[in-house]
């Protein structure tokens, strides 16, 4: 579990020492789920990137973790095992599509098993994808009012203006639990983490670009393609 307080101790006189909770929501941010050691490592960047600029932006407003996880049941684990009304944000970095976020149980390097360099023998036997259905085995309870649920995976948001993907049905998922101020952020087309093209350095890697659409009770709010944050106080209002 991820605490959502901690405490801080004042010397108000010599030889006292008293403490005081400080409460903050939490930040998640999670990575991996990939066969490959290169698209864990960059989703690791990428992740330690958004850590960064969440902590210059907003100091230490926020609790900000990064936590790996291998396969879907570590994702609905970590979720469940959070405080109630702790979790503010949940940003994803994982391989994705239209109505999954594709993860594995096996890795490169983990077995000599000569298959395991075919994509369709990781993805169809040794597969953990985590799809729209398990989206029911999340606890509602543990999200704050005006979450921001942002998947910065391939297609979690295809065909955006029809609105049955990832994205859309999670935020429907998320309103029928009472989560009325939060929004869903997912990509519309394949992503990259080469956000200044060619050039970009590990240091600079973020999939906050290219099409996203964003979603509140199933229905599109907006299509952006914007760089960088969004603005999530307007979005979540």
């Amino acid at each position: 579990m991820i605490p959502p307080t901690g405490t801080a101790s004042t010397n108000q006189r010599k030889g006292s020492t008293q403490k005081i909770t400080v409460n903050r929501k939490n930040r998640i941010i999670v990575y991996g789920g990939a066969y490959s050691k290169s698209d864990n490592n960059t989703f690791l960047d990428a992740s330690n990137n958004l850590q960064r600029m969440y902590k210059a932006k907003e100091g230490e407003k926020y609790n900000i973790y990064i936590r790996e996880i291998k396969v879907k049941q570590d994702l609905i684990d970590l979720i469940n095992r959070q405080p109630v009304n702790s979790i503010r944000s949940l940003d994803i970095f994982t391989h994705g599509g239209e109505n999954s976020l594709y993860m594995v149980s096996v890795r490169q390097g983990d077995n000599n098993s000569s298959m395991n360099k075919y994509w369709w023998w990781r993805y169809f036997f040794n597969n953990q994808t985590f799809k729209t259905s398990d989206l029911k085995s999340f606890k509602s309870d543990v999200f704050t009012t005006n979450l921001k649920v942002e998947i910065h995976g391939c297609k979690t948001a295809e065909n955006p203006k029809v609105a049955n993907n990832l994205a859309s049905n999670w935020s429907k998922n998320l309103y029928a639990s009472g989560k009325t101020k939060f929004v869903v952020i997912g990509h519309t087309t394949n992503t990259s983490p080469l956000i200044h093209g060619p050039s970009t350095s590990p240091n600079e890697q973020s999939y906050m670009w290219l099409e996203r659409a964003i979603y509140r009770n199933g229905k599109l709010q907006q299509l952006t393609k914007i760089k960088g944050f969004l603005n999530e106080e307007a979005l979540t209002k």
